[in-house]
């Protein structure tokens, strides 16, 4: 992220605000969460500290989007929404500052 959000920018976080709450468990993309990856979880923090961004996201409406929404061939597949992980560690600061001088 440079000085201004850019449209690459807006995709990416569509993409990381869902991979550890969604992504990492429902699809099995679970060697690492976003947390394990320092650089892009902190570029995500950073985002989602612009109100434009932590103003509009839902993480609770995303969770139950992804686990009511049938991507299984099995009619009888329990749709059971997990009530983690807990996304309250998007409010913390992110390092943004510290290394790039923001």
């Amino acid at each position: 992220m440079g000085d201004t959000i850019t449209d690459p920018d807006i995709r990416l976080f569509v993409t990381l605000s869902r991979f550890d709450l969604v992504f990492y468990q429902k699809y099995y993309v679970n060697k690492k969460r976003l947390v394990d990856y320092p650089n892009l979880w902190n570029y995500a923090k950073d985002l989602y500290s612009n109100p434009a961004f932590g103003g509009n996201t839902d993480f609770d409406s995303m969770r139950k989007r992804f686990y009511y929404v049938d991507h299984t061939p099995y009619e009888d597949f329990p749709r059971i929404v997990p009530k983690g992980p807990d996304m309250s560690i998007w409010e913390e600061p992110n390092d943004r500052a510290e290394k790039f001088g923001k």
